[in-house]
Order: structure tokens, then C-alpha cells, then sequence
């Protein structure tokens, strides 16, 4: 249980999905529950994240550089930093449906961040 707690202390995301878990809240209830109740709208965000990601793990098959590497962690880091308030302030406000929502959305973009992870670990072994 103790390293259970750890584990989701580590990282923004894992911390969330444990704060959802302990208030009964699964990521993959975001997934039911949404294809039945999305808008327009929100299916629009939802392709315009997906194309999103794709276009960033497009930039990282073509990094070849160190210099190519932190730009693209930059512009993770960017897009995951509002995020991680976002998720932040829908936990003050217990706004559970809001937190999961935002935690999918940032789980596309952990990926991305967990493949720049092995590269940069990648770059580090072969210099």
C-alpha cells in the first residue's frame, strides 16, 4: 500500500488517477460515458488533440539531436504545464467529471513525454 501511494506521488497524472480512484472515479469511465454525451464541440477537441499528438510523435521519429530533443520537450512541457493547474483547480472544486476529462487529455501528452524520456535516455547512452 505504501508504495502504491509513492507510485502516484511521482508524477501529476498518476497522482490524479489516484485522487480520482480513492472518490470511486476510473479513467475508463471518461471513455463510456463521453462517446454518449459528446458535442460537437468536444468531439472537435478530442480530434484536435489526437492530430496533435500525432504531429508530436511525428517530430519525435525525426529528432536526431539534443538540441531537437529539449525543443520538443519545450512544447510538451507547454501543453502539459495548463494541464496540470487545470486538473489542480477541478480537484479544489471537486469537480470529478471536469478532473477526468482533463486527465485523459494529458494522459495523450504523458506518452509523448514518457517516448522523449527514452530518447533523451537514448541520446545520454551513445554520447
Amino acid at each position: 500500500m505504501i508504495n502504491k501511494g509513492y507510485r502516484a506521488l511521482q508524477s501529476s497524472i498518476s497522482r490524479a488517477l489516484y485522487l480520482l480512484e480513492l472518490k470511486g472515479v476510473h479513467l475508463n469511465q471518461e471513455s463510456t460515458e463521453s462517446d454518449a454525451n459528446d458535442d460537437e464541440l468536444e468531439k472537435a477537441e478530442k480530434q484536435k488533440i489526437l492530430m496533435l499528438v500525432l504531429e508530436l510523435n511525428e517530430q519525435l521519429d525525426e529528432v536526431d539531436s539534443r538540441e531537437k530533443l529539449e525543443q520538443l520537450q519545450q512544447s510538451v512541457n507547454t501543453l502539459m504545464e495548463p494541464l496540470e493547474k487545470n486538473i489542480e483547480e477541478a480537484f479544489e472544486k471537486n469537480d470529478l467529471k471536469l478532473a477526468l476529462k482533463l486527465v485523459t487529455k494529458m494522459k495523450y501528452f504523458q506518452n509523448v513525454d514518457e517516448r522523449l524520456q527514452d530518447l533523451r535516455l537514448q541520446f545520454d547512452l551513445n554520447n
